[in-house]
């Protein structure tokens, strides 16, 4: 509970400001989509239900363009990779690959949108994970991670109470 009143203070703070500069590293949740630019017309929120839609945003420090995985022609591996990690509980759930979706954001951005769960577009973690939680309170984090040949680095991260009725 005690990182849940800091992760409201956190988000308050905040979007104080708009600039993405200032946010980079962090994620905030709503039951709406978080547009663009539109932050302070969404309610953000850190406590959803399972019957709740969730919805993410996620700053990063540099360009979206700059964290593009390269393919090594010669191994034909990616020398590096971009996803979000769901972890319940503190336990590793799923992963995505964010930048191979076909709804990618604009490469300039320094924050992408995603849909955690229950959204009326397709979520990005598959629904099954959520719905095989027991009832009651879960801690979920999910970070954005820069998986890399010469070690990974978290590029974003942020925490919500999920409840289960």
């Amino acid at each position: 509970m005690k990182k849940m009143l800091l992760f409201i203070l956190f988000v308050a703070a905040a979007f104080a400001t708009t600039s993405c500069d200032s946010q980079s590293g962090t994620m905030v949740f709503a039951d709406k989509q978080i547009k663009k630019g539109q932050e302070d017309k969404v309610e953000l929120k850190a406590s959803f239900t399972n019957k709740e839609a969730v919805y993410a945003r996620a700053y990063l420090k540099e360009e979206i363009g700059a964290y593009q995985p390269e393919l090594n022609i010669s191994n034909r591996m990616y020398k590096d990779d971009f996803t979000a990690e769901l972890y319940i509980d503190g336990e590793f759930k799923d992963s995505w690959h964010a930048l191979k979706n076909e709804y990618t954001a604009d490469p300039s951005w320094k924050q992408f949108q995603f849909f955690v769960v229950n959204t009326s577009d397709r979520p990005d973690f598959p629904p099954a994970v959520f719905k095989k939680l027991s009832k009651g309170k879960h801690d979920v984090e999910i970070k954005v991670i820069r998986k890399r040949i010469n070690g990974d680095t978290e590029l974003a991260s942020g925490e919500f109470e999920f409840v289960v009725e």
